[in-house]
């Protein structure tokens, strides 16, 4: 199973969204929580469905395993008020030991907008994933596009080194 291209994951919270969130979100992928049944939840979704889980340590980025799961999304990587609670926001250094650890692909949350985003993605993540800027945008599509667009131009500048 690959990501999406590019790899942008959009996390709703109905109750942060600023406007009704069919407005904000036409469409939503299953995505787990640190310590969920992934082994469970394959079997409920079968083998062509895309599975991700979040995490926030190495030690669960290397125990994920890459026949059950498809991606995992690595954070805080900054400070957010989506999810005060979660822990110190790890960083750049900790996306990026997260992301060497992991055996499937890693995706970057907490506190992103494209400026931030850009900033991570050179830690090793192949993509971000937001919630609480899109909900609470007043442009959910403006904020979209400008993400889209940092993705965009990190995909270019990687191509050019490869």
């Amino acid at each position: 199973m690959r990501l999406p291209d590019p790899p942008l994951v959009l996390i709703t919270d109905r109750r942060q969204a600023r406007l009704p969130l069919t407005d904000v979100v036409e469409a939503a992928l299953v995505h787990l929580p640190a310590d969920s049944d992934a082994i469970a939840s394959r079997a409920l979704l079968g083998p062509g469905k895309l599975l991700g889980v979040s995490l926030h340590t190495v030690s669960e980025a290397r125990a994920i395993d890459p026949n059950v799961v498809d991606y995992a999304i690595a954070g805080p990587a900054f400070e957010t008020p989506s999810k005060p609670g979660y822990g110190p926001a790890i960083g750049q250094k900790g996306l990026a030991e997260i992301a060497r650890a992991a055996s499937v692909p890693v995706l970057a949350i907490g506190g992103l907008n494209a400026t931030r985003a850009a900033e991570l993605l050179a830690a090793l993540p192949v993509g971000i994933a937001v919630m609480g800027g899109v909900m609470r945008a007043a442009d959910p599509g403006q904020e979209v596009k400008a993400l889209l667009s940092t993705l965009a131009g990190a995909a270019h500048r990687e191509s050019a080194f490869l």
